[in-house]
């Protein structure tokens, strides 16, 4: 229910605030009093282009706020929640319109797109008389009213339990068919490959040459990752190389003092 609508800065209205109480409310005047304004003022609450030239003459923006209870409605708490824009059984929407054309939208204090507003507004108010917010004119709230008119709700829960089953095991039957393709593809590339081999009529020796060749290089990255280890190793200053040369210095020392020990050094 539309509890409170302010407006300020709004055409030929500088300040103007409202309060309705619940039941039927009703606004009366001559031609020019304002009446459009209120409802233009509304629209523009709920997400309708705004144009720059609604802003009051002199002044820099304009600012419309429309509160409305929804503690009963729980359709529009339901949304609020989903969108982290509830507010203890409220819902106040508000625009700010500049006079450079430029606008801002709020719901319960969050700047949001005005989109949202407008999505939000639908659940809130139907404006009869402008077409873009009566809600009757809708296909899917017609589909709705019908829907719980005819006390369906039930029988659409399992429709749609239904159209979601369907839509599962139709992508999995796609997925099937989909593999099936991609078995007889690779069916067709190894009998390809089978018929080649056997026309190479290869013997034990150039199977084993082939075999020891693609072992080689399937393996290529681990064999010169280990050789340049141990290549590392070796010329390290702790390597092998190294503890060579050491061992060869002192057995030549000792050669002088033994000649016996000339095959050892040889060897070494």
């Amino acid at each position: 229910m539309l509890s409170q609508l302010s407006v300020k800065n709004l055409a030929v209205v500088e300040r103007l605030d409202l309060s309705f109480e619940p039941g039927m409310s009703a606004v009366t005047g001559e031609t020019g009093a304002g009446k459009s304004i209120l409802l233009q003022a509304l629209g523009l609450a709920l997400g309708v282009r705004a144009d720059s030239n609604l802003v009051r003459h002199g002044k820099d923006k304009a600012d419309i706020s429309a509160a409305f209870a929804v503690e009963h409605n729980q359709t529009v708490q339901e949304f609020l929640s989903e969108n982290a824009l509830e507010d203890e059984g409220e819902c106040i929407l508000r625009r700010v319109i500049t006079s450079d054309g430029r606008s801002k939208a709020f719901i319960n204090g969050n700047s949001v797109p005005l989109s949202t507003v407008r999505n939000v507004g639908d659940l809130l108010l139907d404006i009869h008389g402008q077409n873009e917010h009566q809600l009757l004119l809708r296909p899917d709230q017609q589909m709705k009213l019908l829907d719980g008119f005819a006390q369906l709700e039930a029988d659409k829960q399992a429709l749609n339990e239904i159209v979601r089953e369907y839509k599962s095991l139709s992508e999995k039957v796609d997925n099937l068919l989909n593999n099936q393709e991609l078995i007889e593809q690779q069916q067709v590339l190894y009998l390809h490959q089978l018929e080649e081999l056997n026309e190479a009529a290869l013997d034990q020796d150039e199977l084993n040459t082939i075999e020891a060749s693609f072992k080689t290089s399937a393996n290529a990255q681990a064999i010169t990752e280990k050789t340049s280890n141990v290549l590392n190793q070796l010329e390290s200053d702790t390597g092998a190389n190294a503890q060579l040369l050491t061992l060869g210095s002192q057995l030549s020392d000792a050669l002088e003092m033994d000649d016996k020990l000339q095959v050892g050094f040889e060897l070494l």
